[in-house]
C-alpha cells in the first residue's frame, strides 16, 4: 500500500491543502478528528495490474546490476587494495628517510600511510576469504 497527501484544486483554482470544503477560515480542520489543514497521510490502493516499483520485475535494470556487481566487486577491491597497499608502502619508505623522519609532518603522513595499509590488507582479506567465494557461489 501506498500513501499520497491530500492535495486538492481550490475555488480560485490553486492547489491547496485539504479539501476546500474541509478547512475553515483559520485553517484548522472542521472536523475535529482531522489534522490541521486536512493534510492527514491516507492509505491509497494500488492497482494489481500495474506495478510501479521497479525492483519488483526479476529482469529489472537495478536486479540486474547488482547480479553483476556482487561478481565484479571483489576482483575489484583486491585489485584497488593491493595497488593501495603497495602506494602506501612507497609513501611510507620516503617519508621515513632520515632527511625526511624528523618533521612532525611527516611522521603524520606516515602513520597515515601505516593506517591506511594495514586498512586495506584487513579489507583486502575479507574480499578474499568471505565475498569472493559469495561471488562464485552465486549467493
Amino acid at each position: 500500500m501506498d500513501y499520497m497527501m491530500n492535495l486538492s484544486i481550490g475555488n480560485t483554482g490553486v492547489l491547496q491543502w485539504g479539501g476546500s470544503n474541509g478547512v475553515g477560515p483559520n485553517s484548522y480542520a472542521k472536523n475535529p478528528g482531522h489534522h490541521r489543514n486536512n493534510t492527514a497521510v491516507v492509505p491509497r490502493q494500488r492497482n494489481k495490474e500495474h506495478q510501479s516499483c521497479y525492483c519488483e520485475n526479476s529482469k529489472s535494470l537495478l536486479l540486474r546490476m547488482v547480479d553483476e556487481y556482487r561478481t565484479l566487486h571483489p576482483v575489484a577491491a583486491i585489485t584497488v587494495c593491493a595497488l593501495g597497499i603497495l602506494a602506501n608502502a612507497l609513501n611510507v619508505a620516503v617519508l621515513t628517510r632520515p632527511h625526511l623522519a624528523p618533521a612532525p609532518v611527516n611522521r603524520i603522513l606516515t602513520a597515515i600511510a601505516a593506517a591506511d595499509a594495514a586498512l586495506m590488507a584487513e579489507y583486502a582479506a575479507y574480499a578474499i576469504f568471505v565475498r569472493l567465494p559469495q561471488a562464485k557461489s552465486g549467493e
